[in-house]
């Protein structure tokens, strides 16, 4: 399901209603089998990733539209599209104030998740330094909570 990368690839404004639709009001699939509670997690699952990379993906089209950056902005609020607002927010800007909010997200423990961090990699070069601090960053907690995992299960 790449289908948010795929419009962003495409460049055509057109889709930033679209995207910002998906992000303010997900689907909602309907099961038909009413069969199991797995397949409403993997719905879910499959819903948030679709949010994450739609936010991910406004940031193609952040200097040809205003109101991807307001949205953007007003997104740093919702817990369940903040990483993936501040993290196109600070690629498109270079504002410290969004670098500064990411890394406080990690320096309370939590985890970027994997579309955030292939967003990051695949704009690295824009931010060089910072944005390797970040990553290794991530993966140094992501390793201790292994650890811990570890730890516990022995």
């Amino acid at each position: 399901m790449d289908i948010a990368s795929s419009l962003g690839k495409l460049q055509d404004p057109r889709a930033i209603p679209l995207l910002i639709s998906i992000i303010e009001k997900p689907l909602k699939y309907q099961q038909n089998d009413g069969d199991s509670l797995v397949d409403n997690i993997f719905t879910s699952m499959a819903l948030s990733r679709l949010v994450q990379q739609s936010c991910l993906t406004l940031g193609c089209f952040f200097n040809v539209d205003e109101r991807v950056k307001q949205f953007l902005v007003q997104g740093i609020q919702n817990e369940h599209i903040q990483e993936a607002c501040l993290a196109v927010l600070y690629i498109s800007t270079q504002e410290d104030q969004y670098y500064e909010q990411l890394e406080q997200i990690l320096n309370n423990g939590n985890t970027f998740n994997y579309s955030t961090i292939v967003y990051l990699n695949k704009h690295e070069e824009k931010s060089n330094e910072k944005i390797e601090k970040l990553l290794v960053l991530n993966t140094k907690i992501l390793d201790e909570k292994k650890s811990n995992k570890n730890k516990k299960i022995k």
